[in-house]
């Protein structure tokens, strides 16, 4: 099973981890993929950034919620099929 949340903007985020949260609570094998505009502008401001270490974006805290399984930026209706 998956769930995927897509966070179209980043004030949408603290309900993206409750709802991973929640699946998790509910199985904790079900994979849960973040996506959408908040993790595919916070890893393209990224690579922006001429200060890596310490302008971290969003996402990389993203993934590090034990609850996330994987981030998917750019559009992920072909990816997730393969």
């Amino acid at each position: 099973m998956v769930v995927a949340i897509t966070v179209l903007f980043s004030n949408f985020l603290a309900a993206a981890h409750d709802v991973a949260r929640l699946t998790k609570k509910v199985n904790k094998n079900i994979k849960v993929i973040l996506g959408g505009n908040h993790i595919t502008n916070a890893v393209l401001d990224y690579g922006f950034s001429s200060d890596k270490k310490s302008n971290l974006p969003d996402s990389i805290v993203d993934l590090e919620d034990k609850n996330i399984d994987f981030g998917m930026i750019g559009e992920g209706e072909k990816p997730m099929v393969r």
